[in-house]
């Protein structure tokens, strides 16, 4: 009878710790799922990022070329003024 009352208690703990695994398992996929959501708005925000500063680049190059072409043009405007003056 003791020992039965013994079994049974020690059934009853390793429900209770089954139990508590499976919370635990649960917790540990909710946090992997959080991760990964953390990790594709990582990605995500990385790409526009990336996207953004080759936009930057691409302007700065346009904008070198324009003032380039701006000094070029001022130049020519100045031999252009300095002729029509002689």
């Amino acid at each position: 009878m003791e020992r039965e009352t013994h079994v049974a208690a020690l059934a009853a703990q390793i429900e209770q710790h089954k139990l508590q695994i499976d919370r635990l398992m649960q917790h540990i996929e909710d946090i992997a799922h959080q991760r990964f959501d953390e990790s594709m708005a990582t990605l995500a925000m990385t790409r526009e990022l990336e996207a953004g500063a080759a936009r930057i680049a691409d302007l700065e190059r346009t904008l070198g070329n324009r003032d380039v072409s701006l000094l070029q043009r001022d130049a020519e405007m100045k031999l252009l003024f300095r002729a029509v003056k002689t």
